[in-house]
């Protein structure tokens, strides 16, 4: 398990015989330390199926199950008592909907990581080197103004917007994490239902 993993990972006891429902899966690296944690099942969802992501198919299939689907297109009507979004919210042309989809689901926990820092008033615009992957088939002009976009939400706009809906923000972890460098500017917030 990466640096990162293990940075947040104390946050994550919360799934522990819970179903979970993990928004941008992307090739199923949070798996690993989900198993850790003993979930007695994860829905884990993401628009793209990139060619990484069959080995942990395979290796996770125990209690993963994985949606080729948007967060839009999956069905409302499913209970999950956590909520996992992580590497989602800056990738988003609204990223309120996005919160909006994710309280309309009542979880009893979210796990939500957010650009930035949790006690920073301002952002700074992140490498996009990570972006790499995911502009390759788009428009690079589009990206860039969703990215500056989300990019100038504040943490604390996140909690507020959470709060305002009905849930408290209970904990947060900052990271810092030099092996993982998109992951240097950002908090992984802990919110409980109300």
């Amino acid at each position: 398990m990466n640096e990162y993993y293990k940075i947040i990972s104390p946050l994550f006891s919360v799934i522990k015989d819970k179903t979970v429902l993990e928004y941008g899966c992307f090739i199923g690296d949070w798996w690993q330390m989900f198993d850790l944690h003993s979930p007695k099942k994860v829905t884990a969802i993401d628009p793209r199926r990139h060619p990484d992501i069959e080995s942990n198919i395979i290796k996770y299939n125990h209690f993963v199950d994985f949606k080729q689907i948007g967060y839009e297109s999956l069905e409302k009507d499913t209970e999950h008592d956590v909520i996992v979004c992580a590497g989602v919210l800056y990738k988003m042309s609204s990223p309120f909907h996005l919160i909006e989809d994710i309280v309309s689901r009542n979880p009893e926990h979210i796990l939500f990581e957010t650009t930035g820092r949790y006690e920073e008033k301002r952002q700074d615009i992140i490498s996009l080197v990570r972006w790499e992957d995911n502009v390759s088939n788009r428009n690079w002009n589009e990206d860039i103004k969703r990215l500056q976009w989300s990019l100038s939400i504040e943490p604390r706009t996140v909690v507020d917007a959470f709060e305002f809906l009905g849930y408290d923000f209970e904990t947060h972890i900052n990271i810092e994490c030099e092996d993982y460098p998109s992951k240097q500017k950002v908090s992984m917030m802990k919110f409980i239902r109300k």
